[in-house]
């Protein structure tokens, strides 16, 4: 290579509706409408079989009005479906009071309407004092009844909150379904929904009211114990008990037979739950019907399982995950950690009949003790617990409690993980540490071999003793609190590299090996900067600026001489701008 393209190259490098099913005794329930399959439309007369008859383009105002009732459809369901949000009664009443002070809004995401004083904080649910009870999709959304457009195509949900002669509240507005194109469809009529009065609008009840009718109230079937399951008639299921005032939204209703296979041999029943036939639950409740007849086949594995289920308890065994684990136990005593993983493994036990759950965790110095209880999957209510002490010598994971060891068998595996060696991960950090470059080491510059899992490893210092270089490293147990450390000063050995072990391990679990990084090389020699300075800089440019082409002077990004050759900073940018060099 030519003296002058080092020079440069080196230069380079540094710079539903809702229906309810009265309280009854007995009674019948229709889960299902037969289907109707609809009529295969009739070919225009003298049109050939298997042909495609011509399809005229539809009338524009014809899908307009199409739109426009489906928004009116929305408008008609909403009249009685927006009640009041019996969570936030007190602030309600604060509103109604004080209504010219507040903007009444809608809040698509939730289908909430909320009241604001000052700024808009949809998020907070404080602010809702109302709630559209639509199973409709986020893009149906309640209007302002006078301007339901704002901005243009902007969809205005401020909506008007009014009170009437008699002292009832009427909510005033109109359905709109949002379009991406802003050809949004707005409902024809202005909608009226009646709230009430502070009295009488104010009667609602909690979802955990709702929660607590759904714990009492009971579906049966007749002659369940005579009836297997698949000859079950889930028109026949009838609501036996449930508290006044409250009744199941009909449509709601999806009755589902299990037959044992997963586990269960029961009628499970989802349903919504209505107050007063005007609020409803916001989440369904699931309801099952037991004590059906059992087939002789699953009769007699429900036997075999009895049987064989209290030697199954007795071969289980339940181990902490892991070191982590523990810790997390003696803190915290819980089951599950803080992201919903267990603290505990079980062993032992036939996973493909039974399942297992883990209660009554108690933590007593270093004794842990909780409740195991195998369950039958044939049928959950086949079942057996016992209460065990949690083998603490060793983890799920293999590896020993460290914090059961005596301080002294503490101290022996430390001292045993500083005895390891330390290699330069590529060839470049092994070329910094000999340059003593200590600004371009990390961690990840360094390879410590033969590394126990159950260690913490961390490097410190460098230091260098003649030819040698040494580093900290300290040692301590992983996942263990106030764990022992110790430290040593470990030498640095450059007769090999940690690219190099680390592949033979990919090598082994047939993965592709990494490429080595090289430390970036001069491409001048040292004496050539040496040699260097200011007045022989502008001289080699001098002799030879015809030799240069373009491109060579493009790819300089930073002229920069730090230490050689000081207060000399040329800008590639700068050169090109004023292209100056050739008088040099």
């Amino acid at each position: 290579m030519k003296k002058h393209t080092k020079i440069l190259l080196a230069l380079g490098s540094v710079a539903t509706s809702v229906f309810a099913i009265p309280l009854v005794a007995a009674g019948c329930i229709k889960t299902k409408k037969p289907e109707v399959k609809p009529e295969e439309p009739k070919k225009p007369e003298g049109e050939k079989p298997g042909t495609t008859p011509e399809v005229k383009p539809e009338d524009p105002s014809h899908e307009e009005e199409t739109n426009k009732n489906d928004a009116d459809k929305y408008g008609e369901e909403s009249i009685s479906k927006i009640t009041w949000n019996a969570e936030n009664l007190e602030f309600i009443k604060k509103v109604l009071n004080n209504l010219d002070k507040y903007k009444i809004l809608f809040e698509r995401n939730n289908k909430n309407i909320m009241a604001f004083e000052g700024a808009y904080d949809f998020k907070n649910q404080e602010f809702a004092i109302a709630k559209w009870n639509s199973k409709s999709g986020v893009s149906v959304q309640l209007v302002n009844p006078e301007k339901p457009l704002r901005s243009g195509d902007k969809l205005n949900s401020k909506l008007l909150l009014t009170k009437d002669e008699k002292g009832n509240f009427i909510l005033k507005y109109k359905v709109a379904i949002f379009k991406q194109n802003g050809k949004h469809i707005i409902s024809n009529k202005v909608y009226e929904s009646n709230l009430g009065n502070l009295d009488s609008g104010l009667d609602q009840v909690s979802e955990e009211d709702f929660k607590e009718v759904s714990k009492n109230l009971v579906f049966d079937y007749p002659n369940k114990q005579e009836t297997y399951i698949k000859d079950a008639d889930t028109s026949k299921v009838f609501l036996k008990t449930i508290k006044e005032n409250f009744s199941i939204v009909k449509d709601s209703l999806k009755i589902t037979k299990n037959t044992g296979e997963d586990g269960t041999y029961d009628l499970s029943i989802l349903y919504y739950l209505s107050y007063k036939n005007k609020q409803i639950s916001s989440q369904k409740y699931i309801y099952e019907i037991k004590g059906f007849k059992l087939t002789p086949e699953l009769q007699e594995k429900i036997d075999k399982a009895r049987k064989e289920l209290k030697d199954q308890i007795e071969k289980t065994n339940v181990l902490v995950a892991n070191a982590k684990s523990y810790q997390d136990i003696l803190k915290n005593k819980q089951i599950n950690n803080f992201d919903k993983k267990p603290n505990f493994a079980v062993q032992g036990y036939d996973q493909a009949s039974y399942s297992v759950a883990l209660s009554n965790l108690k933590v007593e110095d270093k004794k842990i003790t909780l409740t195991l209880t195998l369950s039958s999957l044939l049928n959950k209510e086949i079942s057996e617990s016992k209460t065990i002490e949690v083998k603490l010598d060793k983890f799920a994971n293999g590896l020993d409690n460290i914090a059961l060891l005596s301080f002294e068998k503490q101290d022996e595996l430390l001292n045993k993980a500083l005895e390891t060696s330390i290699y330069p991960f590529y060839s470049k950090d092994k070329y910094y540490i000999s340059k003593k470059s200590i600004d371009k080491l990390e961690n990840k510059s360094y390879w410590i071999n033969n590394k126990n899992s159950e260690i913490n490893y961390t490097l410190g210092e460098l230091k260098f003793e003649g030819d040698k270089c040494l580093i900290n490293l300290t040692v301590s147990f992983k996942d263990y609190e106030n764990s022992t450390k110790k430290s040593k000063f470990v030498e640095i050995d450059l007769s090999k590299l940690g690219v190099d072990e680390y592949n033979k391990i990919r090598k082994q679990n047939n993965e592709t090996e990494i490429d080595d990084q090289q430390a970036p090389t001069s491409t001048i020699e040292d004496q050539d900067v040496k040699e260097l300075n200011k007045d022989a800089f502008l001289k080699y440019f001098k002799e030879n600026k015809d030799k240069l082409s373009n491109d060579e002077v493009k790819n300089i990004s930073t002229f920069m001489f730090v230490e050689k050759l000081k207060n000399i900073s040329l800008l590639s940018k700068d050169i090109e701008k004023r292209n100056d060099w050739k008088r040099w």
